[in-house]
C-alpha cells in the first residue's frame, strides 16, 4: 500500500516528538538553524514565522537527514508505526525521496500540480498544493514516490518568492 499525505505527515510528526530520538534531533536542529553562527538570520518574507520554520525542519530531518546507521528519521518512524507491505512501501518511498525546486508547470484544481525540473516531470498529489500554488512558482520540497509516476511532498515545502 503506497503512502498517503496523511501518513506522511505522521511520519514527520513522529521524527520530530520521538524520545529516541532527543539528541540527534536537538543537535540537528542546531544545525538546520545554525544556532552557532554569530550572525543573525534574515529570512525571506514569509518565511521566518516559527511555524513555516518548524515544518521545514520537520521535512529535512524527517526525509533528508542521515542517522550514524545512514537510515533517515522518517525510516525509523515507519518502522515504528507500520507494518507488513505497509512499512516496506514507506521505507521504499522514504530512500527514493528527492529535494528538488522545480517549476511549477501545470496546476490541476483540487488534486495536484505537476512540476518540471529540466527534463523531469513529477505529478505530485496534493489537494492543498493546488490551491496555494500558481502556473510558474517555483517549489522547494522533499517530494517522496508513491507508484505510477505520482509524488507526495513532505512537511516544510516553500513556494520561492521569485518567478
Amino acid at each position: 500500500m503506497p503512502l498517503t499525505a496523511s501518513k506522511v505527515e505522521e511520519l514527520a510528526e513522529w521524527g520530530m516528538h520521538a524520545d529516541v530520538l532527543a539528541d540527534v534531533r536537538s543537535k540537528a536542529r542546531s544545525d538546520f538553524f545554525g544556532y552557532d553562527d554569530p550572525r543573525d538570520a534574515k529570512y525571506i518574507a514569509n518565511t521566518g514565522e516559527l511555524n513555516s520554520r518548524d515544518r521545514r525542519l520537520a521535512g529535512w530531518f524527517g526525509f533528508s537527514f542521515r542517522m550514524p546507521d545512514g537510515r533517515r528519521p522518517a525510516e525509523i518512524a515507519a518502522v515504528a508505526q507500520l507494518s507488513g507491505s505497509e512499512q516496506a512501501s514507506a521505507q521504499k518511498s522514504i530512500q527514493q525521496c528527492r529535494f528538488v525546486m522545480a517549476m511549477v508547470s501545470t496546476v490541476i484544481a483540487g488534486r495536484g500540480v505537476y512540476l518540471k525540473l529540466e527534463e523531469e516531470e513529477f505529478e505530485i498529489a496534493s489537494r492543498m498544493l493546488s490551491q496555494v500554488v500558481y502556473k510558474g512558482d517555483a517549489l522547494c520540497a522533499h517530494i517522496l514516490p508513491v507508484g505510477r509516476g505520482k509524488w507526495l511532498v513532505s512537511p516544510g515545502w516553500l513556494v520561492w518568492p521569485f518567478r
